[in-house]
């Protein structure tokens, strides 16, 4: 049975069976192959992307199989991709219709006569991820009585709670509300705006509620993306400008938790020209500055945008806060690799630190002096780099958030510790960084995944291979191409390295060298990587 609720006057088995729950993948895929052919080898993409969008829905999962069947896997995906739920009325048997499913439990009296229902199903056809329904409570949307209307969606199997307690949709039904009946704005702006003040929390003084505040918005990732897309595309462009300010914070979020940049960061050129905001443009070119995988999406040049950006922020129009980020951001591009220029980095630091102190704020002063001590790593300074930490360190310590904060100055201490050859020590500072950090959620932060690369390379230097090789394999597990590229192509050849010294035999090694040219591009790798000599000789670099 489908639903949650038993129709009356039946006689049930007792205890009572549960309601049924969406399939598991394994299951589904079982179903999918029973109904329709083996795929071959060049469309199992396409039968996981059918699976993935059935949201294991048993209905759907046999409708699609039979589309599939007839006319196979890649050509039912492109239809989906154009069609979505009315695909699914063209099977062989027009009786178990997907959307007249759908459309019948939403007819129903019951639905009727309690419309707020159908509200609370558009919005989840929002929500990837699902939803607690305390975070819909707590964003104030205008849903009533919301409990209600979750019983109401549950009984009739519209929406299901998953194993983290969220509330959810499946795919189809996703794709069948945005269609037929989407969530008015009044309904979505409040939960985008609760999303919105979350990211401004961490961005503004990196507060840790809790030590929820981080692990919720990862968890809500897809959510929120889907949410700000929403918003620019149901709002009025007076909104645009703060949604796209929140896009701004959402990629560093996103980037900085080993999550990839947001998709919606490529649409910030073309919102920067229409709103013509000079906030929204000097975060967004801020933003390219600081992390050079986006620099590309900066449509002029760096050089130039900077020149002009500090034309605008010497004439006094602006927050401490927005100056303060501005000069650090140029202070970072001038000590990157590719753009390497040691006096203006200096240059720019010194003013957003003079700002930062001017103003009496240790937060921002710490941000300037993280940038200092880039600085003087970048020159191999080793005594410059001990007096900013202890000066960082101090400071930290006056802040209300001095746990979370001292993490990085940890993490720079056990830098300097490895280089100057202090292994004990650098391995103590990593283990108490460790500590702080998994305590506020940042369990998998680009900050975790630095101490692990420290941690290894001290084993390393005390011959301890396979202790390196096994914290280079937990990295690698927390890691991808697509969404910490620099990360995952230090992790995979640093452990292939270690591989070859423990007599792992070259021919398993083979796929590092076929990695795109990732690790011989300073701007996608930041320099986390080993230079080729290590790779064996007999092995070609080529192309890697």
């Amino acid at each position: 049975m489908r639903g949650a609720e038993r129709p009356g006057k039946v006689k049930w088995s007792r205890p009572f069976l549960p309601p049924l729950e969406p399939l598991s993948l394994s299951a589904s895929r079982q179903i999918f192959l029973y109904v329709a052919d083996e795929p071959e080898a060049v469309e199992e993409l396409a039968l996981d992307e059918l699976l993935d969008l059935s949201g294991s829905l048993p209905l759907a999962v046999s409708l699609m199989a039979n589309i599939a069947s007839f006319e196979g896997y890649s050509e039912t995906l492109s239809r989906w991709q154009i069609e979505n739920t009315m695909l699914l009325s063209d099977g062989h048997d027009k009786r178990p219709n997907l959307e007249k499913s759908i459309s019948l439990s939403l007819g129903s009296p019951r639905f009727s006569s309690f419309p707020d229902a159908k509200n609370l199903l558009a919005l989840l056809s929002l929500l990837p991820d699902g939803i607690l329904t305390e975070d819909i409570m707590a964003s104030k949307v205008p849903v009533p009585d919301i409990r209600q209307s979750q019983t109401l969606l549950l009984r009739t199997s519209l929406a299901y709670v998953d194993g983290k307690g969220r509330l959810k949709a499946l795919s189809p039904i996703h794709e069948y509300m945005r269609r037929v009946h989407p969530p008015s704005p009044s309904i979505s702006r409040p939960l985008r705006t609760y999303f919105q003040d979350l990211l401004d929390l961490w961005s503004s003084t990196r507060r840790l509620p809790s030590g929820n505040l981080i692990p919720e918005l990862v968890g809500y990732l897809g959510n929120i993306n889907a949410l700000m897309l929403e918003g620019l595309l149901t709002e009025d462009e007076s909104a645009w400008t703060a949604i796209s300010c929140s896009i701004v914070t959402l990629d560093e979020f996103s980037s900085t938790m080993i999550k990839g940049n947001s998709p919606l960061f490529q649409r910030l050129p073309h919102l920067v020209k229409v709103t013509g905001s000079a906030e929204l443009r000097w975060r967004y070119g801020s933003r390219c500055l600081h992390n050079p995988e986006s620099l590309h999406s900066l449509t002029e040049d760096p050089d130039v945008w900077i020149e002009e950006a500090a034309g605008y922020f010497n004439g006094g129009a602006h927050s401490i806060e927005q100056a303060v980020a501005f000069y650090d951001a140029a202070a970072s591009h001038y000590h990157n690799p590719k753009f390497l220029n040691i006096r203006k980095a200096t240059e720019f630091n010194k003013l957003a630190f003079a700002l930062a102190e001017e103003a009496s704020n240790v937060e921002l002063q710490l941000v300037s002096l993280r940038t200092q001590y880039q600085i003087a790593h970048r020159t191999g300074d080793l005594s410059r780099q001990i007096k900013i930490v202890h000066r960082a360190r101090d400071l930290a310590r006056l802040t209300s958030n001095a746990s979370y904060l001292e993490c990085d100055w940890l993490q720079n201490e056990a830098w300097v510790n490895l280089y100057i050859g202090n292994l004990p020590q650098a391995l103590a500072l990593c283990a108490q960084a460790e500590d702080l950090l998994l305590s506020t959620g940042m369990d998998g932060s680009d900050r975790h995944l630095t101490l692990l690369d420290i941690r290894a390379e001290v084993h390393f230097r005390k011959s301890e291979c396979l202790e390196a090789k096994a914290l280079h394999d937990i990295a690698i597990t927390k890691r991808s191409p697509t969404s910490s590229r620099r990360y995952h192509v230090n992790s995979l050849i640093s452990k292939a390295y270690l591989d070859i010294l423990t007599g792992r035999p070259v021919a398993e090694f083979w796929p590092i060298c076929t990695l795109p040219r990732l690790c011989m591009n300073p701007s996608a790798s930041r320099g986390y990587y080993y230079a080729p000599s290590c790779l064996p000789s007999c092995v070609s670099t080529e192309g890697t």
